[in-house]
């Protein structure tokens, strides 16, 4: 130690806990261990520390926890107590001699009263660094303040500036957040493709018949808005079911010529297919077979009309509820 310093400086402001841990140490000469003056090691720690960010959302550092290696390490971002108390660590770890001050920083004068009016928000903790024949001279390491600079001040070399040791702890767990969701997101998008894939396979590898087709025409007709009627024959249920869908097809305001094309080519499909059914299924033992081609091909043109118009009922339903909701 210089000799400059005063004995009881050197006692009282160089003072390390035992259990500081390693790596704070071993970052506080990387960072200054360079400079050929206090003074210059004293700003390059200042400089270091700014490029963490500044933050009011952090909590109290653990109890079983040193609050520099906490802040440096681990939070990586924070207020000015934690500045203030890395800096002083790391000051002392290169051998120069600082210490913590608590007041407030700004305020407004008050002419009335002749003073500064300081309210609680400035607040702050700053360092300070003891040079002989000056005595305690403050540095600003807390990003949100703005740093002090002397006029004849040479400007340290930008290529000895470091990085933070990583990004802040609360970026970290929100990427790792986003990360788990995205795995979630894929997994949930493969198993629902498995699925997909799984009930195609079914559905190609099943035997296809008119009264199979008609089954699932009531199935459809219900989510449209028409369940299927005991009383009601094929060719009637099927013109009814038509009547629904050409029905909404009215109701739309946009894209309405398509709309109503759709419930065209379903209610064309409708009819024809009732037609079939109950030629296959009432027309005795000479009444021809429509076979598994033809019942796929009549059911795929009306998957399509009758799942849009499930969803246009959907948008229908909602559109009542806002409307509900507004008037009331």
């Amino acid at each position: 130690m210089p000799p400059l310093y005063p004995p009881e400086i050197v006692e009282r402001y160089l003072q390390l806990p035992d259990t500081l841990p390693q790596r704070v140490i071993d970052l506080a000469w990387e960072v200054a261990g360079d400079g050929p003056t206090v003074y210059e090691r004293a700003r390059l720690l200042e400089r270091y520390l700014r490029t963490y960010p500044y933050s009011l959302e952090v909590g109290r550092p653990p109890e079983d926890r040193d609050v520099a290696d906490y802040f440096l390490f681990d939070l990586r971002e924070g207020y000015c107590d934690y500045y203030a108390t890395a800096f002083v660590v790391m000051a002392r770890t290169v051998r120069i001699p600082a210490r913590l001050t608590s007041g407030y920083v700004g305020g407004q004068y008050d002419y009335g009263a002749g003073a500064y009016l300081v309210r609680d928000r400035t607040a702050h903790s700053w360092p300070q660094v003891y040079f002989p024949g000056w005595g305690w001279i403050g540095f600003e390491p807390t990003a949100a303040q703005a740093v002090t600079e002397l006029p004849d001040e040479a400007p340290l070399p930008e290529d000895t500036l470091l990085a933070p040791t990583a990004p802040p702890a609360r970026v970290v767990r929100r990427r790792w957040l986003m990360v788990g969701l995205g795995g979630a997101a894929l997994a949930g998008s493969c198993w629902a493709g498995a699925l997909w894939f799984r009930r195609r396979r079914r559905q190609a590898a099943q035997v296809v018949t008119l009264p199979l087709v008609w089954s699932w025409i009531g199935q459809g007709g219900a989510r449209v808005g028409r369940s299927p009627d005991l009383a009601l024959t094929p060719r009637e249920y099927a013109t009814v079911l038509a009547a629904e869908l050409h029905a909404r097809a009215q109701r739309t305001r946009r894209w309405n010529a398509r709309w109503t094309e759709l419930a065209a080519q379903g209610g064309a499909t409708l009819r024809h297919l009732a037609a079939l059914y109950n030629l296959q299924v009432y027309g005795g033992a000479h009444a021809p077979t429509v076979d598994q081609v033809t019942a796929r091909a009549v059911w795929t043109r009306l998957r399509k009309p009758l799942c849009w118009f499930r969803w246009l009922r959907r948008l229908h339903r909602v559109g009542e509820w806002l409307r509900g909701s507004t008037k009331t």
